[in-house]
């Protein structure tokens, strides 16, 4: 069987790339065809290693920018050449995993770094931009990002060079931007943005209610938050005379995906960017069964997570699939089974710890197992 395999991040225990050797691993033990290597995205952690196998000319580069709570780090993105592209992972700059548990107060963490990662892709020449988003540690609804943004523009008049580091409790009383000038200076070059979720802005399934909580925001700023991106939304949108709090993938992120559909982006979501590219659906197209990774497979993969969009795309141009998953929720489960769509747990009652350590010849076996038995 000719196999394609599709690497996706398994969350605290593999990276895509090692996913995929995984599965590879398992289709060679199987004695079967491995006739494409691919790795995928919702637009978070891992963004930029899943790309990477799509870009070939793409170049890592790096910037030192301001995290979260406002350490300097470097920054690394991808820089093509031959398309004058540049691609962005939102959580190298702004992740939670760059802030200490001990920093994690959510009303001082802001989403600026981001903003100085967008600046050094441009000054490397970048015409055309592309920006996962997901893992960020901030819900400032794209303030720190702007602002920065903003300043360079102005700094490029005035030849001065002190961008402002706002952040989530600038909320309060949010500094006057021109939107607008961003937006016109984005105008000439292409700006593409992979969310992993359509939520909206605000509201109980938007930014500050649905994953504030994740990033260590209590109870009550949470609704903090989640008045004050709602004003700062209306400000922010009376420049324009235009909605974007409502957009699916505004909420992505704390709110980025809202700043950025202010200044002209096109939203997306990771799955369909990389189902998009022509190496993938070529790919696809070649391919008699489609293998593919996730940590946890429930009711939120069915809404437009990476792995499940991968499988749906392999059964509509007449190939097999299936996703291999620590863990699966029955219902989820079966629900991919009545699409025609196998889900393989390969680490269901193994303690978390277990799991992790041996994830990676846990997935091969399985995937090994799996096409043995596919094959009689």
């Amino acid at each position: 069987m000719n196999c394609l395999c599709v690497g996706h991040a398994l969350k605290e225990s593999l990276t895509a790339t090692q996913a995929l050797d995984a599965l590879c691993s398992g289709v060679k033990a199987a004695g079967e065809t491995v006739i494409g290597r691919l790795c995928v995205s919702d637009g978070g952690d891992g963004f930029l290693e899943a790309v990477r196998l799509l870009f070939p000319h793409a170049q890592y580069r790096s910037a030192l920018v301001h995290a979260p709570h406002g350490e300097l780090i470097r920054a690394a993105f991808l820089y093509d050449p031959i398309s004058s592209t540049a691609l962005i992972e939102s959580a190298a700059a702004i992740g939670l995993r760059l802030v200490p548990p001990e920093l994690r107060s959510i009303l001082r963490l802001g989403s600026f770094g981001l903003g100085e990662l967008i600046l050094a892709a441009l000054e490397a020449g970048a015409e055309r931009i592309v920006v996962g988003l997901g893992g960020s540690a901030t819900c400032d609804g794209g303030l720190g990002m702007l602002a920065v943004l903003s300043d360079s523009l102005s700094s490029r008049r005035n030849q001065e060079q002190t961008p402002r580091l706002l952040c989530a409790r600038d909320l309060a009383n949010p500094p006057a931007l021109d939107i607008v000038q961003i937006r016109e200076f984005f105008s000439g070059k292409t700006l593409t943005v992979c969310t992993d979720v359509e939520s909206p802005l605000c509201g109980p399934h938007g930014a500050a209610h649905r994953f504030a909580p994740q990033k260590g925001a209590t109870p009550a700023e949470v609704v903090w938050l989640d008045e004050h991106l709602a004003l700062w939304a209306r400000k922010s949108e009376e420049q324009l005379g235009a909605t974007c709090a409502q957009v699916p993938g505004a909420g992505a992120a704390g709110g980025l995906g809202f700043a950025f559909c202010l200044i002209g982006a096109n939203l997306t979501m990771g799955s369909d960017f990389f189902l998009g590219l022509s190496a993938f659906r070529e790919a696809i197209q070649k391919a008699e069964i489609v293998l593919t990774s996730e940590g946890r497979f429930d009711a939120t993969s069915l809404v437009g997570k990476a792995p499940w969009r991968v499988a749906q795309a392999a059964r509509q141009v007449g190939a097999h699939a299936a996703i291999f998953c620590g863990t699966a929720e029955q219902t989820a489960r079966q629900e991919a089974t009545a699409q025609g769509i196998d889900v393989v747990e390969f680490a269901a009652g193994l303690t978390k710890e277990s799991a992790y350590k041996e994830a990676a010849s846990l997935l091969a076996e399985a995937v090994a197992t799996y096409l043995r038995h596919y094959a009689r």
